[in-house]
């Protein structure tokens, strides 16, 4: 999306690395001195930083993630440079850019510090926010702009200077900066709400229930679970991501959302598709293309939570193969915990020539045996796992009475689950996975079905 340059007369280097801008700022102290004495609205701004106590300025710009150009054409509409000028002397090497759809104005208390920003990496076990790759530094209280944030349910980026570490995000109730003690918010609200009415043509009335952050599953055309995650900002500005669990997304969307109260309807206008993560592109998307829909709508409030329940009415389907569907998203600001415990249980499956069980117990241990004519021909014992819609196996062979073969051969594997209530559906989804029945093995099928058996 920003093209890599270099700046000498800036004394500033910018590269790209792993599809992000990577911005490292040098010090120049002749340079600096002479941007203080002639705009001193940013030692303003720092004062009233400091002054409240906070360690850090952070000002919320809207979504915006074109060209530089058109970014500075924006902040300009905006109204930024007149209240802080210094931004329009801003260039591209003072911008940071992540996986980006949200536009952020860092500014730094004091003259002194040294700001550093990281990738921030989800860790799937404890869901906290773990720093990754350094993807950019800015010395001596520099303020930086930075682009970051695909969803504002987990941000992307992690600031760190001194012994503070923040991630800039949104709240889904009122679309503004979660607060934070050692943030002074800056941002521009109301500019950036009535800019972005007027651009997304959002019609009176739009109910701000909509706004959030909203999970929800559901099966594609191919019979596949998909995880769907759906923001819609008080903007007007929406992300769109789907996947696998909580693996790389398939694809990802981000534009704008609207409301036709004529039509009581909510419209998506998007663009976007499979992600890009070839290191040499600075693209974001593979074959990008328009995702446009529109989408009946309806809420319900539940014991475990608020729903937004969306019926597809025209347009493109937000899965392949769902023209027409139904939805049901359920409002989320944190990642939902998965709960497994509708695997525990006895399974089975009975073909024409033998019976395949699958046992799963609440202690972690697992029991899989195939009968033919009353005869046990494998019989293996050992765990399972749960997690990101897969069960994994991890089996030892056992003789039929159960004492130990001496060289025992090993049964393992990784099976996406599907589960409607009633049979249990798992799906080969690596190679060295092994089919669970010769039924399977035979026909080359990737996914079976087994039922409860008590």
């Amino acid at each position: 999306m920003f093209a890599s340059c270099t700046d000498k007369d800036n004394n500033t280097n910018t590269e790209k690395k792993d599809g992000m801008t990577i911005t490292d700022f040098k010090d120049d102290k002749e340079t600096q001195e002479t941007d203080v004495e002639k705009d001193i609205s940013i030692e303003k701004l720092k004062k009233q930083i400091s002054d409240s106590g906070a360690k850090l300025g952070v000002a919320y710009l809207g979504c915006f993630g074109e060209t530089f150009d058109d970014t500075k054409e924006y902040l300009k509409d905006l109204g930024i440079y007149e209240d802080y000028p210094f931004v329009e002397e801003m260039e591209l090497d003072d911008l940071v850019v992540n996986e980006n759809n949200e536009m952020y104005l860092v500014v730094p208390a004091g003259n002194t510090e040294t700001v550093k920003i990281y990738d921030g990496v989800l860790n799937e076990d404890t869901f906290e926010l773990e720093k990754g790759e350094l993807l950019g530094e800015a010395i001596d209280g520099k303020p930086f702009l930075l682009l970051c944030n695909i969803s504002e349910i987990i941000p992307n980026v992690i600031i760190s200077t001194g012994d503070l570490e923040y991630s800039p995000c949104l709240s889904g109730e009122d679309g503004e900066l979660v607060e934070d003690q050692d943030i002074y918010d800056f941002s521009p609200y109301e500019r950036i709400r009535e800019y972005f009415d007027i651009r997304n043509g959002i019609a009176d009335g739009a109910d701000p229930v909509f706004c959030g952050s909203w999970f929800g599953e559901s099966e594609n055309g191919d019979y596949e679970l998909m995880a769907m995650s759906l923001d819609l900002y008080v903007d007007g500005a929406a992300t769109y991501v789907y996947g696998v669990g909580n693996s790389e997304p398939t694809e990802w969307f981000m534009g704008e959302w609207s409301f036709d109260a004529e039509r009581d309807m909510i419209l998506l206008d998007m663009y976007g598709g499979p992600p890009n993560d070839y290191e040499d592109s600075d693209e974001l998307f593979i074959d990008p293309y328009e995702l446009k829909c529109g989408f009946k709508w309806d809420m319900d409030y539940r014991d475990d939570g608020t729903y937004l329940i969306l019926t597809h009415e025209e347009g493109d389907p937000i899965l392949w193969g769902k023209n027409g569907a139904t939805f049901e998203f359920v409002e989320s600001s944190e990642p939902i915990e998965e709960d497994y415990t509708f695997l525990i249980g006895s399974w089975g499956v009975i073909s024409e020539t033998e019976e395949t069980y699958l046992e799963i117990f609440d202690n972690g241990e697992a029991h899989y045996y195939v009968v033919c004519d009353g005869v046990t021909q494998k019989n293996f014992y050992g765990s399972w796992t749960a997690g990101d819609l897969t069960l994994g196996l991890s089996l030892y062979q056992f003789s039929e009475d159960g004492s130990a073969v001496e060289e025992p051969a090993v049964f393992f594997g990784d099976y996406g689950i599907s589960y409607d209530g009633e049979f249990l559906t798992l799906s080969l989804i690596v190679e060295a996975t092994d089919p669970l029945t010769a039924f399977m093995e035979e026909n080359g099928y990737e996914q079976f079905m087994l039922c409860g058996v008590g």
